[in-house]
């Protein structure tokens, strides 16, 4: 295929030079209706917002009531009329607000609407009625005359009955997800005169409809939220709404959040007077339009500066008609288009939106290999999942607010007794109508007791409990900066974490406090009654969280990793890091496998405070799932854990992988609630995997990458298929971008070729808090975070993780800088020098060993140095190897040769150093 004008030579067709927009798979039921509101419920828009406008009446609709109305009319036609999947509803009514609902309520049902021109005439309409077959007509009282006898007869829009189908009491809400309609299914009959000839009703399906859905919300999404003060969308419809044009403007109106104005019969004055009072910023136009626009001396007696574009079509634009429009309306952007037929209408906003913004046609992402997702032009490869809706970027949206919004459109069975979290130590429990009620109590009186501003910093240190995550979604809902750390971290580690977030404030238990220096507020006792009160205020406004506006881009949370190389950074992470995050996971959950599942159990491995039990807590909660923790790991108790709680899914480290392979104690608890493990944090060795898959062969085993400085995820396994893959840690996740870069070189390598990973997406952090220097060795000026790992993709665009270019050690899935440790190495008196490795182990996977230097009389011993450390460090960062060495290999630059010593320690020490 040509690059530059998408023709190919052996087929002789030209194709789009616009990069792919993934759409659900094809044998999904979905239709377009459940599509949109799907897209419309992750842009967490309050339901007070406006939807619809009757500018004729003055009537509104808030999408609250938008929704509302579908589910009532939805169920009370379905109760009403014996309706079928694939019947056909003729529409005749001039706009109002009743039609949208209408459109949706039919099309949620499978069944096919097929709105017509209420001005036609009876001969007119008696031929749309023979093309498209209705059994069923929905008309108001002035039009119904012309709709002759159907099966079901005509629902009259303006009758009191019509109006009591919209606010049914105690209806079945979950009507509508019980209909599986295909997307192959016709959704609409639009009436068109074809090429030439009499009207023709042109069917277009569900799929038909969702694909120009998809390219919309693509655009929103990803080119059209970059506005740093957003203006909520307002369209004025010059055209009806049973016009191709209309009817997906209003399905595109909804998955964006937009408002759009109508009037029952179009008048030019009536027009600029709806611009002037409802702030419109956008319209639909032809050129009679556009020359009454010109040419009107009424248009000096309407304010009309919020008009932003008009998108011209139907029939050819003189060029002296456009220059004249635009001397007398400079910043009004007016875009022409071809004459649009129903085929081409469908392109309309997607070409609108592009030269809306000048956006270039020259698309670096033209030529994507579908198997690899690499492209020869960037170097860059590109995630091969498919495309996952973002709220806009310039939305205020906390994280909390986010996962609330999902929690509430969720399909998941999930009511508000449903557990949300159980503490297995103590038998506590947590439901999702006690959690969402104490997030609430607790952010009204944090706000009220403590003098805290947005982008404030709160440090964490307490051991799992139920009290942790309403912390964590409270903290963030006003806008806080939440900062946990491993309460087992030494006073020297904490003061160091402490100095770089600079925190206002301290949540910890009178075990932990004492580790805390002095803050500005003080330190909160988790475990005081002061703060058990603050879980239960009563007369708590609600919707007080609502009200604080919190910007996607603000630092949601500060986690700690060793970065790179080094000592521990704190890593900033958005709201906006966290939200993408959670949506990948959602999305891949929210068009789930036609299969029953028991309801999802996860039991928490891995502690609050790391990335990994963070945004796994926020994820539970989205998809309405209960999880489970301890207050100390223990293996046994996991077992216990596993067959008391009917556990179904479990992050693991390999060296647990390798403990329930070898472990006897598996066999004394019932274990076979158990589907899926995900294992991160180290590689994980084949023999180890075909122990595993050998003594569970009903659990699924995979295999992800991911930093604390990606949110945690980067690359996933999903399904068995990819998880029979082995070595693989999976494919780029939703919205990601990677490179393989050669490390000597700098040049981006393609499939098959080793290299460091780097990573681009809207999962990257912010950078390092307090550290510029480690952020601009580590993020580059166009996003891409350098990893420090070495791997490479496959023909298929599986990636594998080779070799570490960093050097930090691994042990049991946490990261050991040997920086840090040599640092304290040093500062012993009797040592000299001193070099920290990995040394392989079966259980932990690494361990940190020393090689030591003594100065010249010294005679400490190796349990003197392995105590020395272990004084200073939390556990997981002990020494338990050490050697003693007459020097330690360095460059000449001075930087230590760590492979030498790897090699050395690896030949039982019979190489001389």
């Amino acid at each position: 295929m040509d690059p530059n004008t998408g023709f190919c030579y052996k087929t002789g067709t030209y194709s789009s030079l616009k990069p792919p927009i993934p759409l659900p798979p094809t044998d999904r039921p979905l239709s377009v209706a459940e599509y949109c509101l799907s897209l419309f419920h992750s842009t967490s828009t309050s339901g007070a917002t406006t939807f619809v406008v009757n500018a004729t009446t003055g009537q509104t609709l808030a999408y609250s009531q938008f929704v509302s109305q579908i589910h009532s009319l939805a169920y009370s036609v379905q109760k009403r009329y014996s309706l079928s999947q694939n019947d056909v509803a003729f529409i005749l009514s001039p706009p109002s607000l009743h039609t949208p609902v209408l459109y949706f309520a039919l099309m949620s049902l499978g069944v096919i609407v097929s709105p017509a021109n209420p001005l036609s005439s009876n001969s007119e309409i008696a031929h749309q009625v023979q093309l498209s077959k209705p059994v069923i007509a929905f008309a108001t009282s002035q039009a119904s005359h012309k709709i002759p006898s159907l099966k079901h007869g005509t629902v009259l829009l303006d009758s009191p009955e019509f109006l009591s189908f919209l606010t049914q009491c105690n209806i079945d809400n979950d009507i509508i997800k019980r209909v599986k309609v295909n997307q192959s299914d016709s959704a609409a009959i639009l009436y068109s005169s074809g090429t030439t000839g009499r009207v023709k009703g042109a069917m277009l399906t569900h799929r038909n409809l969702i694909a120009i859905m998809t390219a919309i919300h693509h655009y929103n999404t990803t080119e059209g939220g970059d506005n740093d003060n957003p203006q909520r969308s307002v369209t004025f419809f010059t055209v009806p709404l049973f016009h191709v044009f209309g009817f997906f403007m209003l399905l595109g109106a909804v998955l964006s959040a937009d408002t759009v104005v109508l009037t029952e019969r179009f008048e030019f004055e009536e027009m600029l007077r709806a611009v002037e009072k409802y702030k419109i910023t956008g319209m639909p136009v032809s050129p009679p339009l556009v020359l009454a626009f010109v040419k009107s001396d009424l248009t000096k007696k309407y304010d009309l500066s919020s008009l932003q574009g008009l998108g011209c079509g139907g029939a050819p634009l003189g060029k002296e008609i456009a220059q004249r429009f635009k001397e007398k309306f400079p910043n009004v952007v007016l875009v022409q288009m071809k004459k649009g037929d129903i085929k081409l209408a469908m392109i309309i906003k997607i070409i609108f939106c592009s030269d809306l913004l000048n956006l270039e046609s020259d698309n670096p992402h033209r030529s994507i290999d579908p198997n690899t997702g690499f492209c020869p032009q960037t170097r860059t490869f590109h995630s091969l999942r498919p495309f996952v809706p973002l709220p806009p970027p310039s939305q205020p949206l906390s994280l909390p607010q986010y996962v609330l919004s999902l929690i509430r459109s969720s399909s998941t069975p999930t009511t508000g007794d449903t557990t949300f979290a159980v503490d297995a130590t103590n038998a506590g429990t947590l439901s999702y109508s006690q959690f969402i009620s104490q997030i609430h109590s607790l952010a009204h009186s944090l706000r009220k007791n403590y003098s805290l501003s947005q982008n404030d910093v709160a440090f964490i240190l307490s051991p799992p409990s139920l009290h942790v995550p309403l912390l964590y979604f409270a903290l963030m809902s006003l806008g806080i900066v939440v900062s946990p750390a491993n309460p087992l971290s030494s006073e020297l580690e904490i003061a160091h974490q402490v100095q770089l977030c600079k925190p206002v404030i301290a949540f910890a238990t009178l075990k932990t406090s004492s580790k805390l220096p002095s803050l500005k507020l003080g330190t909160v006792l988790l475990d005081s009654p002061e703060f058990l009160t603050f879980l239960t205020q009563h007369d708590v406004d609600n919707d007080f969280i609502n009200r604080v506006h919190v910007s996607q881009h603000d630092t949601a949370a500060v986690l700690y990793s060793s970065g790179t190389t080094g000592r521990v950074k704190g890593v900033m992470l958005s709201h906006r890091n966290l939200i993408a995050l959670i949506a990948g996971f959602y999305h891949i959950r929210h068009f789930p496998q036609e299969r029953r599942e028991p309801h999802p159990v996860s039991f928490f491995t891995v502690p609050l405070f790391h990335v990994f039990g963070f945004f796994m807590l926020a994820r539970a909660f989205s998809m309405g799932q209960s999880v489970v923790f301890t207050e100390r790991f223990e293996f046994e108790g996991m077992l216990r854990a596993i067959e008391k709680y009917r556990i179904t899914y479990m992050p693991v480290s390999p060296p647990l992988v390798v403990a329930l392979s070898k472990s006897d104690l598996t066999k004394k608890y019932d274990l076979s609630s158990l589907l899926l493990l995900g294992c991160g944090g180290a590689p994980l060795g084949k023999e180890v995997v075909e122990r595993f898959k050998e003594k569970f062969p009903a659990v699924e085993l995979v295999q992800g990458y991911g930093l604390t400085e990606t949110g945690g995820g980067a690359t996933r396994v999903i399904g068995p298929e990819e998880a029979a893959r082995y070595g693989t840690v999976g494919r780029l996740a939703e919205n990601m971008e990677a490179k393989i870069v050669d490390p000597v070189t700098g040049e981006a390598l393609p499939p098959g070729q080793r290299g460091e990973l780097w990573l681009r997406g809207p999962t990257v952090m912010k950078g390092y808090v307090g550290d510029e220097n480690a952020t601009a060795e580590t993020l580059d000026s166009e996003g891409w975070l350098k990893t420090g790992d070495i791997c490479y993709f496959d023909s298929e665009g599986f990636l594998y993780v080779v070799d570490r270019l960093k050097e930090l050690i691994k042990y049991k899935a946490y990261q050991v800088p040997p920086a840090e440790l040599e640092h304290l190495l040093h500062s012993h008196p009797e040592i000299a020098d001193a070099a920290v490795i990995p040394y392989p182990d079966e259980e932990a996977g690494q361990i940190p060993m020393a090689y030591v230097v003594r100065n010249p009389g010294s005679s400490i011993t190796k349990s003197q140095v392995m105590d020395f450390i272990a004084k200073q460090v939390a556990p997981y960062k002990k020494i338990r190897r050490v050697a003693f060495v007459n020097s330690i290999p360095k460059s000449p630059a001075g930087k230590i040769l760590r492979r030498e010593l790897v090699n050395h320690s690896l030949s039982g020490g019979l190489s001389k150093l």
